[in-house]
């Protein structure tokens, strides 16, 4: 069967969305249910114990910690345990693994202290030690005054926090290894650079950060992926982005009426915290503006290891939206019928239809003398029988 193209918006139409009512789902449910056949005499039961007996293997693996079994297997983009699993502190902790090895070089002065600042503002054990030294004298910054004080501020902590707060009170390495790409929360990132010589797009960075009291999305690009290290073998992966000026509506950022985020690639946000930590971010995509040259539309990606949840209100009202469009002999929109045909041709089947019907009374009526021919016959010759 052939399916034409100009076909499609008419049928769409009448029909209303196509995911609704095509076979594919069906027909690959199928496809599973025949392979549990093994006797063909009996496929019906095949399926059904199969079927039975997979979910209780999915069910039974659900409690079973630590065997391998064919039901659990790591996502394309799943978090693995890398170096900092079993870490204390929650900066060295991170789940994420790289995908290719870059360069290494040495951090500027000016880079190593960024990078070490918003380290030390993003860890939750040293939140304590900052309220501290808000309350404090603040002739030297916090950096330093962390690091001079670190020995006295964690005696009340375990032998293993209190080596790993040490090590972070001293401060990042020069040497940092770089890599092209880092998987993490389930987004599989790529430098700038990197995916130049592909098609996807796996550079957007979206960020949710603090402006006064009010929680905003930072847009950018990611442009190195760099990994911190410590003494003690800790490791931290940043990410260093360039930042759109979304601090300024309407030049910078603006949504549409239909929701759409579009940002200002001709404007860049001026910060002294170009570095992010990896466990931070999520991914976004952008694509250009037809309309605006110098603005691109935010994409939200979604992550392949998390799932949406809905209320039950949201869940019933879904449902209830799902069951109206499956009702495939009703159209969800009513078109008038002169909108899909033109004025000639309806006229042409009006007269089709007037023809059609005297041909159908004509055939009646003849069918009608034919039947009252035959009765008469049948009349005469039981006449006849009788006499």
């Amino acid at each position: 069967m052939v399916h034409l193209a100009m076909h499609l918006a008419t049928e769409a139409k009448l029909a209303g969305p196509v995911q609704f009512r095509w076979m594919y789902p069906i027909e690959r449910f199928l496809r599973k249910l025949k392979c549990y056949v093994r006797n063909k005499n009996h496929p019906e039961g095949c399926m059904a114990e199969g079927y039975i007996v997979e979910e209780s293997i999915i069910f039974c693996s659900r409690y079973l910690h630590g065997v391998h079994n064919p039901f659990d297997k790591l996502e394309r983009n799943g978090d693995r345990d890398s170096i900092g699993s079993g870490k204390k502190v929650s900066v060295f902790n991170q789940n994420g693994y790289p995908l290719t090895m870059d360069k290494n070089r040495s951090l500027e002065d000016l880079e190593r202290t960024q990078a070490h600042i918003y380290i030390l503002n993003n860890c939750e054990e040293v939140q304590p030690f900052i309220r501290e030294y808000e309350t404090s004298s603040k002739n030297e910054d916090f950096a330093e005054w962390f690091k001079n004080h670190a020995s006295q501020l964690c005696t009340n902590k375990d032998v293993q926090s209190r080596a790993e707060l040490l090590s972070l009170a001293r401060g990042p390495l020069y040497g940092v290894d770089r890599f092209n790409g880092y998987v993490i929360n389930g987004f599989r990132f790529h430098t700038q650079k990197h995916e130049t010589r592909k098609a996807k797009q796996n550079s957007g960075i979206l960020l949710k950060g603090l402006m006064g009291s009010k929680v905003v999305d930072y847009y950018g690009v990611l442009t190195e992926i760099i990994e911190l290290q410590y003494l003690g073998g800790n490791r931290v992966v940043m990410f260093k982005c360039e930042w759109w000026d979304v601090e300024n509506i309407d030049r910078g950022v603006k949504v549409d009426k239909y929701g759409f985020v579009s940002v200002n690639t001709s404007r860049k946000l001026v910060t002294n915290e170009p570095f992010v930590l990896a466990s931070q971010v999520e991914q976004v995509f952008y694509a250009q503006d037809g309309s605006n040259p110098n603005w691109i539309v935010v994409l939200k990606g979604q992550s392949q290891s998390s799932f949406d949840h809905f209320s039950e209100d949201s869940v019933d009202e879904q449902s209830y939206e799902q069951e109206e469009a499956f009702q495939q002999e009703k159209s969800a929109t009513n078109y008038p019928i002169h909108n899909l045909v033109q004025g000639n041709e309806l006229d042409d089947w009006e007269e089709n239809d007037e023809a059609h019907d005297d041909s159908d009374d004509n055939s009646s009526h003849s069918e009608n003398s034919a039947d009252e021919g035959q009765s008469s016959g049948e009349s005469e010759d039981n006449d006849d029988f009788l006499l």
